[in-house]
């Protein structure tokens, strides 16, 4: 049985842009989330709302823990840190995108292609970017409210190995376009 490469790449593609829409509502959703609390609409965004873990022993928040809540710096670094994350997703998703549509033109290992590995190379440094802001938002909340976002969590080892792990691939990626290219001026 042949496998039609195309249509699943096709597919790849439609699936991509549901993902860069999803990744611009949530932003979206985010921003939305971070002006509330700075506003100082805390309880019912952070205190109460089912996107946040109750901490063992905290299952009540005193009023003066919510007042004195350090909103600012909680609302700057998960606002920094979602958006470095969602640019990196963007980033990433734009650049596969690209080598999908160039795998369709049957044109895999050509420097277009080893650009956007690069690309993907620069979007997982920004996902390490994000994870101090996004873990400094989580221990506000954890040590001040009780409470963890257990939807956004951060992970700088995940995020440093798959740095290497795509660093690999864009090495492996130039090396093959070295030998093609090498390979090409033999015949």
């Amino acid at each position: 049985m042949k496998i039609d490469y195309k249509k699943i790449i096709r597919c790849l593609i439609v699936l991509m842009n549901i993902v860069l829409f999803c990744s611009a509502l949530t932003l979206v959703i985010c921003a939305v989330r971070s002006v509330s609390i700075l506003f100082g609409d805390v309880k019912s965004t952070l205190v109460t709302s089912d996107s946040m873990l109750i901490l063992q022993g905290h299952n009540h928040v005193s009023e003066s823990a919510i007042e004195n809540f350090s909103r600012i710096q909680y609302s700057l670094s998960f606002l920094i840190g979602v958006t470095l994350a969602l640019a990196a997703t963007y980033i990433t998703i734009k650049a596969l995108k690209r080598i999908l549509e160039n795998m369709l033109k049957e044109k895999l290992f050509i420097l277009k292609n080893a650009y956007q590995m690069k690309r993907i190379v620069l979007a997982q440094i920004l996902a390490i970017l994000s994870d101090p802001f996004l873990s400094w938002a989580d221990r506000l909340t954890r040590s001040q409210l009780g409470r963890s976002n257990y939807v956004i969590q951060s992970d700088f080892v995940s995020d440093a190995v798959q740095l290497l792990f795509v660093y690999i691939i864009y090495i492996a990626f130039k090396m093959a376009i070295q030998l093609k290219e090498e390979n090409s001026l033999t015949i």
